[in-house]
């Protein structure tokens, strides 16, 4: 991981006026400041980094700053709100071509930007010339990160309505094969305190060394398929029963600080099942049948319904997972169905299976003709959706404090993504597991505590989204009907 590396002491001065003294000798610019320059603030950071482990980044974001991310084409976008809404930070990540350097990059970004507030207007002699309405300034093209040269600088463009809109630039080449470029949209008025939060967001950036990634990667996966060679049908046995389903229920909620369940919020709820049976079992969810001498496969079953509340209605989803004790072949469909008030309900579906390394999947939602991917399995580590829903329990009953990591088709995403599981035993706990799970490497954690019998106490979504808790069926339906909450 590279140390955090600060910008040069002139701008530290604009953008902190010494309340906030960064100095690092990696960064140095002799640029001199506009008088756009950026309020002197006292900046304070959350403790936690925001990461994103598929590109390496890891940035501290100012308290009350929020951040999300995506990747599309083979890009990962990563879009952080600051607070008060005073303006947003893009941070985008892409493929560099060997001819491409950080300054060209910029050269082209601030033509882009000028050509789209361009005019064409004549001059004596009827002659006709450009004229852009955009003002660059504040550019420091002999900036260096880490012995990295950066290009960074300042846009001004008119609004249709309103102040001018600035943007600014950072753009940066970790490597020789990425190219990362961190977009700052702002209005004027809203410059001198943004470009503070920027600055300052951007002096605690790091890159871990792709060398050190693909280590931790493949260390990862060479434990996730150790400890899956190693599963016995007796480990199978212990976590799914012989017929089925048995259901067990979860709540979805947000605890009250009083504890009492009637000022908790509830989220949604949840029966999950896992069994001995059938592939014909798939059928059972609303999905295509399959063929009956397919429907005969006999293997293991998985299957999680859910209700979760949201402001304009309910979404409810039913899936069902299908593997062959060797692994080697799986099917699953999930319907899911979104339901508001006086509308007809929308309703998306997924149907997909896989033998050995082939897998296709057919996707198709309300007023829509399906879809049909084929996603290529790379490497080693792929473990089936069913197994993946069954992994937590395996790995706390096998007992073995590591850091896991598995390929696994992850809807959410559209595609298969490296799944990451961290187990460990709290020290002040020691009945207890812990297990950090990344569903993707861009995703946030979520983390649960097991008993040593492999049982859930509880489970914490990222970003305070509500915890899972396991809740006898009569419980739950007096507490949803106390609240007037809808169970049909």
């Amino acid at each position: 991981m590279l140390s955090h590396c600060h910008l040069p002491p002139q701008a530290i001065a604009g953008v902190l006026g010494g309340l906030l003294l960064l100095c690092c000798p990696q960064l140095a610019s002799s640029q001199t400041q506009t008088n756009r320059t950026a309020r002197p603030v006292s900046v304070e950071f959350d403790d936690t980094p925001f990461r994103r482990d598929s590109i390496g980044l890891e940035m501290y974001l100012p308290i009350g700053a929020e951040a999300a991310s995506n990747e599309i084409g083979g890009m990962t976008n990563v879009r952080i709100n600051l607070p008060d809404m005073i303006g947003l930070i893009n941070v985008q990540t892409a493929r560099a071509e060997p001819d491409q350097t950080v300054t060209s990059v910029g050269d082209e970004i601030i033509r882009k930007r000028e050509e789209s507030v361009s005019s064409i207007v004549r001059t004596p002699g009827d002659s006709r010339t450009t004229r852009t309405q955009a003002v660059t300034f504040d550019r420091a093209s002999n900036m260096v990160l880490d012995g990295k040269p950066v290009d960074r600088f300042y846009i001004s463009t008119p609004a249709y309505s309103g102040p001018a809109i600035v943007y600014g630039y950072t753009v940066f080449r970790p490597t020789a094969e990425r190219l990362v470029t961190f977009e700052l949209i702002t209005t004027e008025p809203n410059l001198p305190i943004a470009r503070a939060l920027y600055e300052a967001t951007m002096a605690r950036v790091a890159f871990a060394d792709p060398a050190d990634i693909a280590l931790r990667r493949g260390t990862g996966l060479n434990l996730g398929a150790a400890v899956v060679s190693q599963l016995t049908a007796a480990d199978f046995a212990a976590v799914v029963t012989p017929t089925g389903p048995n259901w067990e229920w979860h709540r979805l909620h947000i605890p009250a600080a009083t504890g009492a369940d009637s000022d908790s919020t509830e989220l949604g709820y949840r029966r999950v099942a896992a069994y001995k049976g059938p592939r014909s079992e798939l059928g059972t969810t609303g999905g295509a049948r399959t063929t009956e001498a397919a429907g005969q496969q006999q293997g293991y079953v998985v299957r999680v319904e859910s209700r979760t509340l949201t402001p304009e209605g309910t979404i409810d989803s039913a899936g069902a997972f299908f593997m062959t004790p060797d692994g080697r072949e799986e099917a699953w469909t999930i319907r899911m169905a979104v339901r508001r008030t006086g509308a007809k309900p929308a309703v998306w579906t997924e149907t997909g299976a896989r033998s050995g390394r082939s897998m296709t999947i057919i996707t198709s939602g309300a007023g829509t003709a399906p879809t049909e991917t084929r996603p290529v399995i790379e490497g080693e580590g792929y473990v089936s959706r069913a197994l993946a829903f069954l992994l937590p329990e395996l790995l706390v009953r096998k007992g073995i404090p590591g850091d896991y990591r598995f390929y696994a088709y992850n809807s959410r995403a559209g595609k298969i993504t490296l799944r990451a599981d961290t187990l460990e035993q709290p020290s002040d706990r020691p009945n207890v597991w812990r297990l950090t799970t990344r569903l993707s490497e861009d995703e946030a954690p979520q983390v649960s505590l097991f008993a040593q019998n492999g049982d859930l106490i509880h489970t914490d979504l990222p970003n305070n989204a509500g915890v899972w808790e396991p809740i006898d069926l009569d419980r739950l339906v007096r507490l949803w009907k106390s609240k007037n909450l809808p169970m049909d």
